[in-house]
C-alpha cells in the first residue's frame, strides 16, 4: 500500500512539474517577444499577468466561497442582528452594519486563502486534488507548491498587519493561524479523531468570531461607544465551538474509503459507520434542545432549531450512501446556521 501510494505521488509530481515547465516555457516565450519598444505591449502582458495571479488565488478558495465564507459571513450578520444578546451598546444601523459586512466578507476570504494555500499544497492534497478537483491552481499546473508556501507566507504576514492596524481580531487570527499550522503542518489529527475535532472546534468557531470582531470593529469606526461581546455572548461561542467538536464527524462519513487507504484514523473507522450515526444523531438533538434552554426561547424559537436538527438526524440514519452523506453534512451545516440566528430570536422574543 505505501509502494503504491508513493508511485502515485511520484507519478503525480512529474505531471505536476511537466505542466509547470510547459507554463513556464510559454510565458519565456511570451517575455522574449516583449521589447523596449512595445510599451503598450508591456502594459497588456503586466495586466495579463495580475489577471492571471489573481485568477490562480480566486480558485484556491473557490470551492468554500459558499461554506466557509458564506457561512462566517451569515455567523457575522447573525450576532449583529442580535444586538445587546451578544453584542454591547449595539445600536446598529443598517448602513454600519452594511460597511461592517463589507469588511467581514473580504476578511473571512484572506482568512480562507491562507488556510488553503497551506492545505492544498500538501502532498496527500495535491494527489486527492488530481484525482477530484484538477481545475485547482497546484495540481492544473497553474502555480508550484514551492511557490504558494511563498504566497501563504505573504498572505500570512498582510493579514495580520491588517488586522493588528485596522481591522481588529488579532488575537483570534493568530489563534486560527496557529491551529491551521497544526493541523496542515503538523498533521495533528490525522492520528487521533479527537484531536482532530479538536483543532476542527477551535478553528471553526474561532474563524466565525474573528468575522464578527471585525464586523463591529469596523462599525466602531463610526461610533463613540466601545462595542465589545457580552457575557452571554461569550458563553455562547464556547458553546458554539462545542456543538462543532461533538458533531463534525459527520463530514469523515463520506470519506471513509479513502481515509482508509492513507491509514487517517477517524469516528467512522475506529467506533463503526453505524454507531457514529447514532452518536452524532444524538448529539444533534440533544444540542438543539440545550441551546434553545440557553438563550431562554418560546415555543415558536425552539421548534427552528428543534425541527432542523431532527431532519439532520433523521436523513443520516435513513440515507447511509456516500452521495447522501454529502447531503448529510450539508444539512449539518445548515443546522449550524439555524442555532447561529437563536440570539437574534432572544432579542426580539421569539
Amino acid at each position: 500500500m505505501a509502494t503504491k501510494s508513493i508511485t502515485i505521488a511520484q507519478r503525480y509530481r512529474m505531471e505536476t512539474a511537466r505542466k509547470q515547465s510547459s507554463l513556464q516555457d510559454a510565458e519565456d516565450e511570451s517575455f522574449n517577444q516583449t521589447t523596449p519598444y512595445h510599451a503598450e505591449g508591456n502594459k497588456s502582458s503586466s495586466m495579463k499577468c495580475l489577471a492571471y495571479h489573481f485568477k490562480t488565488l480566486c480558485l484556491f478558495t473557490k470551492s468554500d466561497m459558499p461554506t466557509s465564507t458564506g457561512i462566517n459571513t451569515t455567523f457575522a450578520i447573525a450576532g449583529i442582528l442580535a444586538g445587546p444578546g451578544t453584542i454591547t451598546n449595539a445600536d446598529i444601523g443598517w448602513a454600519d452594519m452594511g460597511k461592517g459586512l463589507l469588511v467581514a466578507l473580504y476578511f473571512t476570504w484572506h482568512l480562507t486563502l491562507c488556510f488553503n494555500l497551506g492545505n492544498q499544497r500538501q502532498p496527500q492534497s495535491i494527489i486527492e486534488d488530481g484525482a477530484n478537483k484538477p481545475w485547482r491552481p497546484i495540481p492544473a499546473g497553474r502555480i508550484s507548491p514551492e511557490l504558494a508556501l511563498r504566497w501563504q507566507l505573504v498572505a500570512i504576514a498582510t493579514l495580520l498587519a491588517l488586522c493588528y492596524t485596522t481591522l481588529g481580531a488579532w488575537q483570534e487570527t493568530s489563534f486560527y493561524l496557529f491551529c491551521t499550522w497544526l493541523y496542515n503542518e503538523r498533521a495533528w489529527g490525522d492520528s487521533c479523531p479527537w484531536k482532530r475535532a479538536l483543532m476542527n472546534a477551535c478553528g471553526i468557531n474561532t474563524n466565525r468570531v474573528a468575522t464578527l470582531r471585525v464586523a463591529i470593529t469596523a462599525i466602531q469606526s463610526n461610533k463613540a461607544e466601545a462595542l465589545e461581546f457580552t457575557n452571554k455572548g461569550l458563553g455562547w461561542f464556547l458553546i458554539c465551538a462545542a456543538l462543532v467538536f461533538t458533531t463534525i464527524q459527520v463530514q469523515d462519513l463520506r470519506d471513509q474509503e479513502g481515509d482508509a487507504l492513507i491509514d487517517r484514523q477517524t469516528v467512522p473507522l475506529i467506533i463503526g459507520d453505524s454507531p457514529t450515526r447514532w452518536v452524532t444523531a444524538a448529539a444533534v438533538c440533544l444540542w438543539s434542545v440545550v441551546c434553545s434552554r440557553y438563550w431562554g426561547l418560546g415555543f415558536v424559537g425552539s421548534m427552528v432549531p428543534v425541527t432542523v436538527g431532527l431532519i439532520v438526524a433523521a436523513h443520516m440514519l435513513i440515507y447511509r450512501t456516500r452521495q447522501r452523506d454529502q447531503t448529510s453534512f450539508r444539512l449539518l451545516a445548515a443546522w449550524w446556521v439555524s442555532l447561529y440566528f437563536l440570539p437574534m430570536m432572544k432579542t426580539y422574543g421569539l
